[in-house]
């Protein structure tokens, strides 16, 4: 079924997609057609700390990674989950909501192999940009103040907060301010949050401008196929309610699918290593032998555990919802997360970071099922709860 002409389709509503059609929509002669295959968020998603608890719905692909060997041996078939947003927001509506843009160092290494529009300085005003530092004091050149993302702290602070700055101070690093000048530091989590609501690229780049009349959004519609001629996408077909559609645009089609889906309808469209696509039975458009390949992620460990004599506050369900509304932690705290350290494995201090440092403060009652985030094998999910609940009164937060 013929769904029209545009100058703009944008595949796929996540974090790259959501800012497009924002900024595209910006011109009022340019039409832009915006598909996303999952559907709306809801009071639930926004809330920060349940984050972990959307994979266990239709708002998340549900993929893993394919068996490891040097990696995942403690999850069930040696797979890691894959986390990826099915839903309006993609996948920062599934994410802890940390606003972390990364080594300055990193972007000057892209530019150094001849990506020279990525280098640090030439990013940073598209960072700045696109933010609203929402916490004080703050360096502004290195912050924005007019921008659509709030970048805030969550308060109160938990009764660890001060013990694990003190005690990456005495290791040498300074608390700073780890989206500035430099990135080796120890800091309050920057948590891309509003009014207690976590900022997914929904609420922050399309919630104002779905109202434009050259921005059509289109929810639950799966695009499956880009059509080529010679060198150029001319249309994408998608299937919405069981009816499959075409649209055609006129200047763009931008894929911007997330990590995993768009190299796959790269490879469903015919774009991809040739003998890989024989294999499926697809017709060879481009050979592009790296498409689907040199996917990166970084390791993550998860079980160190400090007990202390210090006594944290325990909350119900309902009173924690209660202190939600109030604009106060715990359920502030995306994935239950509050500090952060960044610091180089041989020198702390100096150099490139290359470890980062996550806390969990307590009351642990950010409600979670460890065993189906990870995939974690019976036994290692045994021996994490084992710790995680120690105490029995740490599950206080189940009674409502």
């Amino acid at each position: 079924m013929n769904y029209g002409k545009y100058d703009f389709i944008i595949v796929g509503a996540g974090a790259a997609g959501a800012v497009l059609a924002n900024r595209l929509s910006e011109v009022a002669n340019w039409e832009v057609l915006l598909l996303e295959a999952g559907g709306e968020t809801n009071d639930f998603s926004d809330i920060p700390a349940y984050n972990n608890l959307l994979q266990r719905t239709d708002m998340n692909w549900d993929y893993y990674s394919t068996p490891q060997t040097t990696c995942c041996q403690g999850m069930v078939n040696h797979q890691c989950v894959c986390p990826r947003g099915k839903v309006i927001g993609g996948s920062t509506t599934l994410n802890g909501a940390i606003y972390s843009r990364g080594s300055p160092s990193d972007y000057d290494d892209w530019a150094y192999m001849g990506n020279t529009e990525w280098s640090y300085e030439k990013i940073l005003p598209y960072f700045k940009k696109s933010e609203y530092v929402a916490f004080k004091p703050y360096d502004k050149y290195y912050h924005g103040e007019n921008g659509l993302v709030y970048v805030n702290y969550t308060y109160p602070e938990s009764v660890i907060a001060n013990a694990f700055l003190r005690a990456n101070i005495e290791k040498g690093l300074k608390e700073i301010d780890y989206n500035g000048r430099e990135q080796l530091s120890v800091s309050r989590i920057q948590f891309t949050i509003k009014y207690s609501k976590h900022q997914n690229s929904e609420h922050s780049f399309l919630d104002g401008v779905k109202q434009r009349k050259n921005l059509k959004i289109e929810l639950n519609a799966a695009v499956n196929k880009i059509w080529l001629k010679k060198d150029a996408a001319e249309s994408v077909t998608f299937i919405k309610k069981g009816i499959i559609y075409k649209a055609e645009a006129n200047k763009e089609i931008i894929l911007s699918a997330g990590a995993i889906n768009t190299p796959q309808l790269l490879i469903l469209s015919g774009v991809g290593h040739k003998s890989e696509l024989a294999q499926l039975g697809i017709e060879v458009i481009r050979d592009l032998p790296a498409v689907g390949r040199n996917l990166q992620d970084h390791p993550m460990f998860l079980n160190v555990f400090f007990r202390t004599n210090v006594s944290a506050p325990q909350h119900t369900v309902k009173e924690n919802l209660e202190l939600y509304l109030r604009g106060k932690t715990p359920l502030t705290n995306a994935a239950g997360l509050e500090s952060i350290a960044f610091f180089n494995s041989k020198t702390i201090t100096s150099g490139k970071p290359d470890i980062e440092l996550l806390t969990i403060p307590p009351p642990l009652s950010v409600p979670s099922d460890i065993r189906f985030s990870f995939n974690l094998q019976e036994e290692a999910s045994k021996i994490y709860n084992k710790y995680r609940f120690s105490n029995s009164n740490d599950i206080s937060e189940t009674k409502i």
